[in-house]
């Protein structure tokens, strides 16, 4: 469900990209990145857990159209790879405003697609909703392959008839960016058939959100360039200046604590002694 910042006059909706293993969901995630103006983005991270790692950033669109007077973030949100614990997607999907299921179109692959959607099926159902009642795009990737399923054989292999199939090929590109603003544009729709407390005469107030994925053991990490396809609030501890002696054996090390839009600078004091082997083995 759509977070309504008020003081910031922002909607903030989550777009999750969904898939069996190696579909290319991380690709998409990354050219997208890739493709978007620095000011227009955050920086892409990933969260670390115990099950896997969850990839994210937010956006907002250039053309800055929202509703009423109230600017649109998008989260997009993914998982790469394989997971030691498939249900960490339960975690992820929970609260999302639209889907993009990333197909693998090899069609050796079908059983894998075929089970991924079994298992979104479960999660979305232990969160009461459905996916006819969620923004949902199947993008059918791999479409370069020799012999891939079209996304009409795909539509019908997977019994997901009524829902928009996108042919792409995510490692060139192809059908990225279409996938994107489809998507986007489906959430907006939904948002502004939903009472989201910024109309003159509606009373609904969104509550509080919960912490994001409060329930996992988190280490928030910068994606570096090796990780490939095989997270909202942004927290890290930097180190802000040199350290410098402040006493014999004491060093202070200036650093900056960041959670969100907040930040604190402190320092870290550290004392050091050199004992003697000799002297203390006498």
């Amino acid at each position: 469900m759509a977070i309504v910042n008020h003081a910031k006059k922002e909607i903030n909706a989550k777009v999750v990209y969904y898939g069996p293993p190696s579909s290319g969901k991380t690709t998409n995630i990354k050219f997208i990145y890739e493709k978007m103006k620095p000011e227009y983005r955050s920086t892409l991270k990933f969260i670390n857990t115990q099950s896997g790692k969850i990839y994210f950033f937010d956006f907002m669109r250039p053309d800055q159209i929202g509703i009423k007077d109230y600017n649109i973030r998008f989260h997009i949100y993914t998982i790469p790879g394989d997971t030691v614990d498939y249900s960490i997607w339960k975690t992820v999907l929970k609260g999302m405003d639209g889907l993009v299921f990333v197909v693998d179109s090899n069609a050796g692959q079908l059983p894998s697609n075929q089970n991924s959607l079994l298992k979104l099926t479960e999660y979305l159902g232990t969160l009461n909703t459905d996916l006819r009642e969620i923004p949902s795009i199947f993008q059918c990737n791999k479409q370069e392959i020799s012999g891939a399923l079209t996304p009409e054989e795909m539509q019908m292999n997977l019994d997901v008839d009524g829902f928009p199939m996108i042919p792409a090929v995510a490692r060139k590109g192809e059908g990225v960016l279409n996938t994107l603003s489809s998507i986007v544009k489906l959430v907006m729709l939904k948002l502004r058939d939903t009472p989201l407390g910024i109309g003159e005469d509606e009373l609904y107030i969104t509550p509080e959100p919960e912490p994001p994925l409060a329930e996992l053991n988190l280490e928030e990490i910068e994606p570096s360039p090796q990780d490939t396809e095989s997270a909202e609030t942004a927290t890290g501890i930097d180190f802000s200046g040199e350290m410098e002696q402040v006493a014999p054996g004491c060093f202070r090390l200036p650093i900056r604590i960041t959670c969100g839009e907040i930040q604190k600078n402190m320092a870290l004091t550290v004392s050091l002694s050199i004992v003697n082997p000799a002297k203390t083995g006498s």
